[in-house]
């Protein structure tokens, strides 16, 4: 049976029209010792207050150390964290809201990016905010209540912060637009941001996979050494290999060499230049088999090195392998989770497979209609580059499995 120590109680409206501003969610909160959120985003603009016990507060670089009487503004889509003390875990009331109106407000009240912890030195702040989780629920007097007491609540911050800050709300038509702007489209990452960086390291991968996979797989085809029996046996067995075998000294390696966390993801696709890939090797080692090796006399004779062989001769015959590993790279690469997951530490370099992750909110639930909507997006160009390169990738795959 679960104690009544640590609880939690949290009222959720998932159908909210386009007012000026609205309540999303209110909630309390008990926390357990070192009872952490995030690192996360949230959709929309989410205030705390803390009536008891202490805890930390983590966004834009910066840690604040928080207590009783303390409030933290959570913007949207800025890259929070935060966690309850060890010895004295906190208590807080949060309202969740957003609106046309909402920025506008918010930055009357005192807070912003740089300045996202007041205090609430007023009584009166507290219990506006404690009247709007009171009238929490699904009714349309509920909505209608918990708006008004969110002006209240806002109107004391102003009250209170707002001296330093009364012109925050107005300006000209340039400010107005960098607001907009920052409100739909700021924070520490997007999801256009996070494609951008997800297919900072896919591309490179891609190249880098099929030209040093095209050059091994030649090596093994075409030429005889010693020992190519033997190595070609032991790299085919690395496909026995799982990958989380090599997570830890890989993470070694590239934490030495300077690569975690690199603006390039270095530690991403550096090692797909040496074949690393198994897989494509071995296909296209299929493939190239099947090409007469008639084909090599022929070039010799008219004076192609070997080099030339492969790049005049050989490539051009090897279009349907290449797209269907190109293909399968380029799908992996984009749903790779694991790897950005260890190699990448700033949120605004992430992927879209962490963006995603980031917009699940289990803390206080999943709105399961922007995450599928999300993941839609995230797959799209995946759909497109399958269906236009489909027929290729058909070719490829059927020829790989023949042997001549």
């Amino acid at each position: 049976m679960i104690g009544l120590e640590n609880f939690k109680y949290s009222f959720k409206d998932t159908l909210k029209e386009n007012t000026g501003l609205s309540v999303y969610r209110t909630g309390y909160e008990k926390c357990c010792p070192d009872h952490q959120w995030g690192p996360g985003v949230r959709d929309h603009y989410l205030v705390h207050y803390v009536s008891s016990g202490e805890g930390t507060y983590c966004c834009g670089g910066q840690t604040y150390v928080l207590h009783e009487g303390d409030l933290f503004l959570i913007f949207p889509a800025q890259v929070v964290e935060y966690h309850a003390s060890e010895k004295t875990p906190w208590e807080y009331y949060w309202v969740g809201f957003n609106g046309a109106d909402a920025h506008r407000m918010v930055s009357m009240a005192g807070f912003s990016t740089e300045c996202p912890v007041l205090h609430a030195t007023d009584d009166a702040i507290r219990e506006a905010l404690l009247r709007i989780y009171r009238a929490s629920g699904n009714t349309p007097s509920a909505d209608v209540a918990m708006a008004g007491y969110l002006q209240l609540f806002l109107a004391q911050l102003i009250r209170c912060n707002g001296d330093a800050v009364q012109h925050a709300g107005r300006g000209g038509y340039l400010a107005q637009a960098l607001r907009y702007i920052q409100h739909n489209y700021g924070g520490d990452i997007s999801i256009w941001r996070a494609f951008i960086n997800t297919y900072s390291f896919v591309i490179p991968k891609v190249i880098f996979t099929v030209i040093s996979s095209v050059i091994a797989a030649y090596g093994f085809s075409r030429f005889k050494f010693k020992g190519r029996d033997m190595l070609f046996g032991i790299m085919i067995s690395t496909l026995f290999l799982p990958q989380v075998v090599l997570n830890v000294p890989q993470y070694l390696l590239y934490n030495k060499f300077g690569w975690l966390d690199s603006p390039f993801y270095l530690a991403i696709w550096v090692h797909c230049a040496f074949a690393t890939e198994t897989y494509f090797v071995y296909q296209l080692v299929q493939f190239m088999r099947n090409v007469p090796r008639d084909l090599d006399e022929a070039a010799a004779i008219d004076g192609c090195s070997s080099f030339q062989t492969l790049y005049k001769v050989i490539v051009p015959m090897l279009g349907p392998a290449l797209v269907s590993c190109a293909l399968f790279q380029f799908m992996w690469s984009c749903n790779d989770f694991m790897g950005p997951l260890l190699y990448v530490s700033t949120p605004g370099k992430y992927p879209m497979s962490l963006f995603v992750k980031l917009s699940m909110d289990g803390d206080t639930g999943f709105a399961w209609n922007k995450i599928l909507a999300l993941s839609l997006i995230s797959i799209l160009p995946q759909l497109i580059v399958f269906f236009c390169a489909q027929d290729a990738f058909i070719d490829g795959i059927s020829a790989g499995a023949v042997k001549g």
